[in-house]
């Protein structure tokens, strides 16, 4: 057995630099209506070659070691370079309120695949670097920003039972915990910590780690951390790095949504109308020297149109452009960058094809740190296809109608038409804790005056699949209608609950890039009331009076349904159950080699043994159609 080692000796400081902090409207205003994730499947792991490389690693990373997580190029992953993979921890622009920089790491409770990892309180995520070489070095500090909950998350448990721990290895794999902060129910601002590195850990292959204890079942429980730089000479010294960074998300080039019909963005009387007054963000100079000397800057505007099919540019337009002077220590300095009426008339050339708009604004500020040029710009896409919506895809809260579990009730949101249209289909987020085969319906309801009709124009019923099928819709289940509805001028869409159904939860977007939509919920028959939500992750597909018979991306698709999915190549049966009609099927790695093939007919799929990762599933139908499924497999 190992000898027990004597604490060793760290220093912790701090400056006064804080993040002021902000909670959404929508969030303090309607808590009572939120609960957090239980899961979140848009954080997959996407195996890249970076990953691989990083895995082969046989020396040790040098110093300076810095990582702002505003590299986007690894998903949902921290870069592989310099972080170890497998630890749960998220990298993200979604969970943090007001970080120093935009992107940051979080710890929530769920896993890699965005599954809890059980129940009861006990170690959640971590985040270990890869082994670094301080031979020779002095004076080495570590330095990060942290923040106990956000928007994900409210960091809810009582008491101590909520922690973010830093530990630090020598190279030998001994941890000792060097630094730990509790929970106490309460949101913080993001602060930042200095930790310096005892010459006892110095060594050719010393690592550090983060990691999180909490409720193991969802993300009640909520740590962020950013901006972690490592690096040599640093007493007294807060750190080389000079940085002016971008922070909050931009919010949507489109006025209120952040999709919408293509045909029905082309009967606008004006397109203007159409976009937002303003683009909004905020930057920060994160030089903590109050009597440095400021820092000069350029921002620049640009709006690209692309066909969503091909990828290919139809138009770009440099909308913006501006000079200023930040002074040092400097955070949250509001950027507006006016949107509307800096557009060309026919911004967007007038077509039927679906497309992809970007709105970007990049920071010009010569920077001398590669590392820190990701955090220099920041973008919003937004889409132009066949339905609406107010929510970015993703969900950060779980939404439920107030009142009591056991009354009927139905939530609704508003869209405006500009030509009459139909809707052919509404799709919900169902956040999860849904009973399979719980009864539900979607409604389409008429407006009366500002609000919606008491009777919905249509009703219909449909029941919640099993967990294992949302999973790999990531969490949207589309309903049909039997008969498209014609709607023209406002109208709403929404869901409905019966009696005895508990309670029903869907998505809630609560990123600060989303516009206020109206959403409205009433309990029984009651009247309807108005809630300050934005968000609702409710989307009606519209048809356009019937000249589009179907989604393009569902016309020729088989219907194929893959589960579980993320899927154990060691665990239990090691399988996946197929369900659909397909002549072939092959499961191919990222590198587009194949594994597996799976005869007609076949009901299952054995992925055991199988290295962890993502793969595809290409199923090929007798008349020809092809359908992808990606498939997550773990340990």
């Amino acid at each position: 057995m190992r000898p027990a080692r004597l604490p060793r000796r760290a220093l912790f400081l701090s400056l006064p630099l804080t993040v002021a902090l902000t909670l959404p409207a929508s969030f303090t205003a309607t808590a009572q209506m939120g609960r957090p994730l239980t899961a979140d499947p848009g954080r997959a792991p996407q195996a890249r070659p970076a990953q691989a490389a990083a895995m082969q690693r046989t020396t040790a990373l040098s110093l300076p070691f810095f990582d702002d997580f505003a590299n986007d190029a690894t998903g949902p992953q921290p870069n592989p370079t310099l972080w170890e993979t497998a630890g749960g921890a998220y990298r993200n622009d979604r969970f943090a309120l007001r970080p120093p920089s935009r992107g940051v790491v979080s710890f929530d409770g769920l896993n890699t695949y965005g599954v809890a990892y059980g129940s009861g309180i006990g170690n959640t995520d971590t985040l270990a670097s890869q082994p670094i070489d301080l031979v020779g070095q002095s004076s080495v500090v570590l330095s990060f920003w942290w923040q106990r909950g956000g928007v994900g998350g409210n960091d809810l448990a009582p008491g101590t039972t909520s922690q973010l721990i830093l530990e630090f290895d020598d190279g030998t794999g001994f941890w000792t915990n060097v630094w730990q902060r509790n929970g106490n129910g309460l949101t913080t601002a993001f602060q930042q910590a200095f930790v310096a590195v005892d010459p006892l850990y110095v060594s050719a292959n010393f690592r550090f780690r983060f990691r999180s204890r909490g409720t193991r079942l969802s993300t009640d429980d909520l740590w962020s951390i950013d901006y972690v730089e490592l690096d040599a000479n640093r007493q007294p010294q807060p750190g080389s790095i000079r940085d002016a960074a971008f922070s909050k998300t931009l919010n949507s080039s489109l006025k209120p949504y952040t999709a919408l019909p293509v045909w029905q963005f082309n009967a606008a009387a004006s397109q203007p109308a159409l976009f937002t007054d303003v683009l909004r963000t905020t930057l920060n100079n994160l030089n903590p020297d109050v009597n440095g000397i400021p820092t000069p800057l350029a921002v620049e505007g640009k709006f690209t149109v692309a066909d969503e099919a091909s990828g290919v540019s139809l138009a770009t337009h440099n909308f913006f452009t501006t000079s200023l002077v930040l002074p040092t220590a400097t955070l949250n300095q509001p950027v507006e960058a006016p949107f509307a009426s800096a557009l060309p008339s026919g911004a967007i050339p007038l077509s039927a094809d679906y497309k992809t708009l970007t709105a970007t604004l990049a920071l010009v500020s010569g920077e001398q740190v590669p590392a820190t040029r990701y955090n220099d710009t920041i973008r919003q896409t937004t889409a132009l296809r066949d339905y609406y919506a107010y929510d970015d895809g993703t969900a950060e809260f779980a939404l439920f109608l107030p009142g009591s579990v056991t009354a009927p009730g139905a939530a609704a949101l508003s869209f405006d038409t500009n030509v009459p249209d139909q809707v052919a289909g509404v799709e919900v987020y169902l956040a999860g804790d849904l009973p399979t085969g719980l009864p539900l319906f979607v409604d389409v309801w008429a407006d009366d005056g500002g609000k919606p009709a008491a009777t919905p124009l249509i009703r219909q019923a449909f029941t919640v699949p099993p967990d294992s099928i949302l999973r790999t819709l990531g969490r949207w289940w589309r309903v049909r209608l039997p008969t498209p509805v014609s709607v023209n001028g406002r109208f709403y869409a929404g869901y409905s609950q019966p009696l005895n159904s508990g309670i029903v939860t869907i998505g809630w977007d609560l990123s600060d890039s989303l516009s206020t939509s109206q959403y409205f919920f009433r309990a029984r028959t009651d009247p309807w009331q108005l809630a300050a939500v934005k968000g609702a992750m409710i989307r009606p597909h519209m048809n356009n009076n019937g000249l589009l018979a179907a989604p393009k991306d569902l016309v020729s698709e088989p219907k194929i349904d893959v589960f579980p999915n993320p899927v154990s190549a060691s665990e239990g049966a090691a399988s996946v159950q197929l369900r659909g009609e397909f002549r072939e099927a092959v499961l191919v790695d990222v590198l587009g080699r194949p594994v597996r093939t799976v005869p007609a007919g076949a009901t299952s799929l054995s992925v055991r043994d199988l290295a962890p990762g993502v793969y595809l599933l290409q199923f090929r139908t007798a008349a020809g159609a092809v359908s992808t499924r990606r498939l997550a497999v773990g340990r």
